[in-house]
This record gives structure tokens, sequence and C-alpha cells, in this order.
């Protein structure tokens, strides 16, 4: 696979009513979904959890950045998020699922470290 951008953005916002903030590494190809790693932290925890992910992308469908969280070595959850638009992480709006079934808002925006 050909990388021909990489770039990382940083985030804040809410996971359901708590804050976060997160910082993805965008690897984005000619040949293939753009893919992501990264980690996301609690305002009031502190402790960085790691994500990778991949942007399906599929022309014509508004599809979901798919990101998978693990603690330890465990998938402990995942995001499903949908950007502004490609190449535009102003924004990032969808979910959070944990393992137990559990969903939560997310809306993140971006920001200048």
């Amino acid at each position: 696979m050909s990388y021909t951008k990489t770039y990382q953005k940083n985030f804040y916002g809410t996971i359901g009513n708590l804050g976060v903030r997160m910082t993805l590494n965008i690897h984005e190809n000619t040949d293939g979904p753009v893919k992501y790693d990264g980690y996301y932290s609690y305002n009031h925890v502190g402790k960085n959890i790691k994500l990778s992910g991949i942007w399906p992308m599929r022309p014509g469908k508004a599809t979901h950045i798919q990101l998978t969280e693990k603690v330890g070595g465990n998938v402990t959850g995942t995001f499903s998020l949908l950007p502004k638009s490609y190449s535009d992480y102003t924004t990032l709006i969808g979910s959070w699922y944990s393992t137990s079934g559990k969903q939560l808002k997310v809306n993140l925006r971006s920001v200048t470290k």
C-alpha cells in the first residue's frame, strides 16, 4: 500500500458527558482505505488509551471511521465517527461502543495542540 500523506490531528470533546482529548495519526493513501493510529484520554483520568482503525471509503456513500481501542492488549471498545468530509477533520461526530454493548455519543473538534 502506498501512503501519499501522513499527518497528525488533535481533538477535544466529549464521550457521553465526559471530557476527552484524542490524537490521531492519519495515513492517507492512493490505493486503499485511510488508516489511523493514536490514543485518547479522559480529562479526569489522563491515562492514554490506544486506538487503531480504518476509514473504509466507498464512492457515493457516507462511511464512518472505525476505531478500536485497546487496554493491555484487550479490545475495550470501538468508535464509529464521521468527519466533516474527506481531509476535513474539523469535527468528528458519532458513537462509542463498549464491549458489553453500552453506547455513548461522541463529539470532537480539531484543535492545535
